[in-house]
């Protein structure tokens, strides 16, 4: 929160025009999208919608670190609607088997640590 406040004041320092209350949500964020999530079962707290619009812009598979298993609820519901598989590493030797067929049925998988 701090780095955020630090950058508003250089904008307003700088006169260069910005929104006052501007965050990750309000800018990246879209509000259907973010509703269908936590519909999905995303908790509804600032920090995981958060990491949730971070995930939305990824170019990359993410990597959960989940002890709760909320990413991993979260994650089942949206990718069953896009055909896809989640592979819970529960144990290495699970994961990989797990991993190693779902790439030769070529299907797509995403991993939930």
């Amino acid at each position: 929160m701090e780095l955020v406040q630090c950058w508003q004041g250089s904008l307003t320092t700088n006169c260069v025009p910005h929104t006052a209350a501007a965050s990750l949500i309000s800018i990246l964020g879209d509000p259907v999208k973010i509703r269908n999530w936590q519909i999905a079962g995303l908790p509804r707290d600032t920090l995981s919608v958060e990491n949730g619009v971070i995930v939305q812009y990824s170019r990359r598979w993410p990597l959960f670190i989940d002890p709760q298993g909320q990413a991993n609820k979260w994650v089942k519901n949206m990718v069953s609607q896009q055909n896809m598989y989640v592979c819970v590493r529960a144990h290495a030797s699970t994961y990989v088997v797990c991993v190693v067929h779902l790439v030769k049925m070529k299907w797509n998988c995403w991993g939930v640590s």
